[in-house]
């Protein structure tokens, strides 16, 4: 009932503050679309095998993670109570590391995609840029699973009724890693050389 009639006597307030959020994600569409369209454009060179990655892979992403982060920029501005106001910057904080996570996900797209394009499927005697491309796919999706239970341990840190899991998943995270990098160790090689 209090939140109901500090609504009713701040209405202004939550108009102000709806309208600067909206306005926010707003910014960050505009600037995701301009950062892709001209991405877009320097994409249609052939020999721009990074731009055409980063505009294959990063435009889902980023639709996600310029909103946030404008979000996050506007958030200690907005005319709000605290407790509402903090619990907003942890859920959009929680969001943005979900966000960064899939970043680091198409990083790993992006270095796949290079690599892969260093190797021709069109010739005869492929079977070399077979190699490469599994082992490349191989260690992608390793990566990609590193990358989300770090994320959800990173996220559980941040829960103080639930921190004693986050450090739990992230320290059988780095086990997990340990085991696998030695196991994967002659490929690793094999793929840097």
């Amino acid at each position: 009932m209090t939140y109901y009639s500090d609504f009713l006597q701040h209405w202004q307030n939550w108009l102000i503050a709806a309208a600067t959020v909206i306005g926010a994600i707003i910014v960050g569409r505009i600037v995701h679309f301009i950062i892709f369209f001209v991405l877009r454009r320097i994409a249609r060179n052939p020999k721009r095998v990074v731009e055409a990655s980063l505009v294959q892979h990063g435009k889902r992403p980023a639709k996600w993670i310029l909103p946030f982060l404008a979000v996050l920029v506007v958030l200690p501005t907005l005319p709000i109570p605290y407790e509402i106001k903090r619990s907003a910057e942890h859920v959009v904080g929680l969001a943005l590391i979900a966000s960064v996570a899939w970043v680091f996900i198409l990083l790993t797209e992006v270095l796949g995609d290079i690599i892969a394009s260093r190797y021709r499927m069109d010739v005869s005697d492929n079977l070399e840029a077979r190699r490469i491309r599994t082992q490349t796919l191989v260690l992608r999706r390793i990566a990609e699973m590193v990358i989300i239970v770090l994320t959800i341990g990173i996220m559980l840190l941040t829960i103080p009724s639930v921190r004693a899991i986050g450090t739990s998943v992230l320290a059988s995270a780095g086990v997990v890693g340990i085991v696998i990098g030695m196991a994967m160790k002659p490929t690793l090689s094999n793929l840097i050389a």
